[in-house]
């Protein structure tokens, strides 16, 4: 293979203080001990071509706001790709105002709303499925219009749950039983439903991711 011509990338590497790899660790980290070499690689690499973009003047931003979606958009997208963002994360890990923690993710939600939809269905398809062993139980001693279970679920999966019970309605479903909102925390809260529910819904979910 001819590389002539051809300007390889030149490796770099730097040293961070005590003081700074805490303040790393307690923003991007899962565990709080420990700041592992290759998500330090990912930031470095974030915020060396953030400055490029600025200074080169490829990247022109019209307000703050636009500057920090762009950088919380690469954070999210290549720094922890599986995290969702949220008002809590902005504001009690990136240090954020409410306000814009608030503003700031749903922005971000509404930019990506297919893919937070989609894990907002594998997060409820989970969660039901894991108490599947249950509800037939209950099922089998002819209980499950009058037994109900209670669900820890994200705001967006109970979002997706009651628009598949609905889709489940307008197909012809009548014996709808609507979820029961017990009590929320941030983010997330519990809902009771009806056993009946559990294995219609997980009847219904595969057919939705499938047709994505």
């Amino acid at each position: 293979m001819n590389f002539r011509g051809l300007r390889l990338a030149r490796k770099v590497s730097f040293t961070i203080s005590d003081e700074q790899e805490e303040l790393l660790r307690s923003c991007f980290a899962a565990d709080s001990k420990a700041l592992p070499a290759e998500t330090a690689q990912l930031i470095s690499e974030v915020a060396l071509q953030s400055w490029i973009g600025i200074f080169s003047g490829k990247a022109k931003y019209r307000s703050l706001n636009e500057l920090f979606l762009d950088w919380l958009e690469r954070i999210f997208n290549e720094i922890d790709p599986e995290a969702k963002p949220s008002q809590r994360y902005l504001f009690q890990r990136l240090n954020f105002s409410h306000g814009q923690a608030t503003y700031l993710t749903r922005v971000l939600l509404d930019k990506q709303n297919s893919r937070w939809r989609e894990k907002a269905k594998v997060e409820l398809r989970a969660v039901l499925a894991a108490r599947k062993v249950e509800v037939d139980q209950i099922v089998t001693a002819g209980q499950s219009y009058a037994q109900k279970l209670d669900f820890d679920l994200s705001k967006a999966a109970r979002l997706e749950m009651n628009l598949l019970l609905e889709a489940l309605h307008d197909s012809g479903e009548k014996k709808i039983s609507p979820p029961q909102l017990v009590g929320t925390y941030g983010d997330r809260g519990t809902v009771s439903l009806i056993a009946a529910m559990v294995p219609l819904l997980l009847r219904y979910l595969p057919e939705v991711k499938a047709a994505q």
